[in-house]
């Protein structure tokens, strides 16, 4: 195969909460709004619905680097997983290697879950869309009318996702994905200590 194999592949620490949002409520959204806006059906890797009997591992790392782009649903226990680092370092090097400018877009966007004041310089510099208001992982989320402000935000998400994806960068047999045990983790910090890009 000589191709992308995913269009978004969703990155999250795997915490209960933050896994029953994405899970519930964030990811069938965002797929429902996404097969509104393109013209064929969306393909979406998330671990949850992996086989069992899967190689996990190997599986993730195959997606990851077979992605057009990776949406990182960031609060600050995600940057204390090596394997949410290496995720989204092995994009942040794609976006290098392919001279890929984040201003113009990049091949990474991120969904601000839960306190976006204390992240990474490199995380804390990239403009992300805040979904603070709307981080509520009960099913009752649903009934209420936060929810159609939140069903609003995630299709603003799925039209900004849409024009990265027609800007991907051609796919390399020659990618491959970070190894979690050689990721050194990088310090949270304050957002209001950082600059940011221009």
């Amino acid at each position: 195969m000589s191709d992308y194999e995913y269009d978004v592949f969703i990155s999250y620490r795997r915490g209960l909460e933050v896994k029953d949002w994405v899970c519930d409520h964030f990811h069938p959204l965002l797929e429902s709004k996404l097969t509104q806006e393109l013209p064929v059906a969306p393909r979406i890797f998330i671990d949850h619905e992996m086989e069992n009997g899967v190689r996990w591992e190997d599986t993730i790392q195959r997606a990851l680097v077979r992605s057009k782009i990776l949406l990182g649903v960031w609060n600050p226990s995600y940057f204390e997983s090596r394997w949410c680092q290496a995720e989204w370092q092995t994009i942040l090097q794609r976006e290098k290697d392919c001279e890929v400018a984040p201003h113009e877009g990049g091949c990474l966007f991120s969904v601000i879950y839960g306190d976006g004041d204390y992240f990474p310089d490199e995380a804390g510099a990239r403009q992300g869309q805040k979904f603070h208001d709307y981080a509520v992982s009960a099913p009752a989320f649903r009934e209420t009318p936060l929810y159609l402000e939140f069903e609003k935000e995630v299709a603003k998400v799925a039209k900004q996702i849409v024009s990265r994806l027609a800007n991907a960068p051609p796919w390399e047999a020659t990618w491959e994905a970070l190894d979690p045990d050689e990721i050194e983790l990088k310090p949270n910090k304050p957002l209001g200590s950082l600059k940011p890009q221009i």
